[in-house]
């Protein structure tokens, strides 16, 4: 089941705070084989690349950028949980997905997510629509949010053909706390 949303102006400011606040993986060289290990540790299902390719090979690697965040700042989750109204899920993988013109995502599913909430955090670009199976979503306005199965359900985005579309990608496993 796909579900889509929108979230406010405020909301993404207070995100992108808290995203300040949060530390980077991948942001060393002299650490880079550790900060990998801890990306692999969090996404078992991931192809194990090396540092001359891309970590996600269906990503247009020449037009995207991806920036890996710590699951460790709980100001940051406990947000997540509240602006997506879900507070029986843990978030194990944060990463900012910048596509510049030529960027695109295959499709693909992700490894070990239960849920993937996608977060727009900017609207200034063209081409980049999200499709979900064959179906195509409107998800093209900051704010806007698409949440999904991302470990079932494929998904995809179609080339960016002007500007940078900049989103939030986060991945969900259902809680260990039992109720």
């Amino acid at each position: 089941m796909v579900e889509t949303f929108k979230i406010s102006e405020q909301d993404i400011d207070t995100i992108t705070t808290l995203l300040s606040e949060t530390d980077v993986l991948l942001n060393n060289n002299k650490k880079y084989k550790e900060e990998v290990s801890e990306i692999y540790r969090l996404i078992p299902r991931l192809k194990e690349r090396n540092e001359d390719t891309h970590l996600l090979p269906h990503i247009g690697e020449n037009n995207s950028i991806i920036r890996y965040y710590t699951n460790s700042n709980k100001k940051l989750n406990d947000f997540f949980k509240k602006v997506f109204n879900n507070f029986d899920i843990e978030f194990f993988i944060i990463s900012e997905v910048t596509y510049t013109v030529g960027g695109f995502a295959l499709p693909h599913t992700d490894p070990s997510s239960y849920l993937t909430y996608n977060v727009m955090i900017n609207d200034n670009f063209e081409g980049g629509d999200a499709y979900v199976g064959d179906t195509k979503y409107q998800f093209k306005k900051k704010g806007d949010v698409i949440c999904f199965n991302g470990g079932i359900d494929k998904h995809s985005v179609s080339e960016i053909t002007k500007g940078t579309r900049r989103i939030l990608s986060i991945w969900a496993k259902k809680s260990k706390t039992l109720f």
